[in-house]
């Protein structure tokens, strides 16, 4: 059905296994993922019945590939996200697997992460939806792809504190639609608080206790979606404003 991603369900077919661009690495780092977000203490209960339905999206970023199927790969889904409503795409986000993992640092990592987030924006013809800021120090600032508002989630191999954040040998981004947390956890509803606290219960502990002080909801005052999508932790990237150039 799509050119550029690949729903986790058929992802085992022959027409994945036999393509031109199907590399071992590809399942290695595919199972690696499934087994972080399987165990039973993972923090995420969204991405867990995620994995468990194999209702997600996936796209795998070779070093030789064109990074322009990347690109494609994102209006590819945010299409999806246009044509589908909410409720019937909870469950359905974007996992990006990048083939490349030979990084001196965490802090490489992260950088690595951020280039490639401002290179899609670089890319990005279609215009930034009108209710949402482009300044990155606004709460209601978050990052655009094809006119639609995403989450983006950071993972990295170097994670060791913040070890929810860490999902295998290679850097990972999970792309949520903005509204997908509007959803099934709102910061304007009682059942939505609850279930944000409960995740970040899980998180603490996941993470032997360390809860991430930049988690919040969007549209709070002082509440920065991006800091949210790289969490801190010693040796990472240390931000003190977005690294993201969002054009006005």
């Amino acid at each position: 059905m799509y050119k550029y991603m690949i729903k986790r369900n058929e992802l085992c077919g022959d027409s994945f296994l036999q393509s031109p661009f199907f590399r071992v690495w590809m399942l290695r780092a595919l199972g690696q993922f499934e087994d972080a977000m399987e165990n039973d203490n993972f923090p995420c209960l969204f991405g867990k019945k995620s994995i468990k339905l194999k209702q997600f999206y996936l796209f795998f970023s070779s070093i030789n590939r064109p990074r322009e199927d990347l690109i494609n790969c994102f209006h590819e889904y945010t299409e999806f996200v246009k044509d589908i409503p909410a409720r019937d795409r909870i469950y359905s986000p974007l996992v990006i697997f990048f083939e490349r993992n030979a990084f001196s640092s965490l802090a490489d990592e992260h950088n690595y992460a951020w280039n490639v987030l401002q290179e899609l924006h670089d890319q990005d013809q279609a215009p930034w939806p009108l209710d949402v800021s482009h300044d990155t120090e606004d709460e209601n600032w978050s990052f655009c792809f094809n006119s639609v508002p995403l989450f983006v989630n950071i993972s990295c191999p170097k994670h060791e504190v913040m070890k929810s954040r860490n999902l295998g040998e290679h850097i990972v981004l999970v792309i949520n639609p903005r509204e997908n947390f509007d959803e099934v956890a709102s910061a304007a509803s009682r059942g939505g608080k609850t279930v944000r606290e409960k995740i970040r219960k899980r998180i603490s502990v996941y993470n032997n206790g360390v809860t991430p002080s930049t988690l919040g909801f969007y549209g709070e005052k002082e509440n920065y979606e991006w800091r949210q999508y790289q969490l801190e932790e010693e040796g990472g990237l240390e931000l003190k404003k977005c690294p993201l150039h969002i054009r006005k």
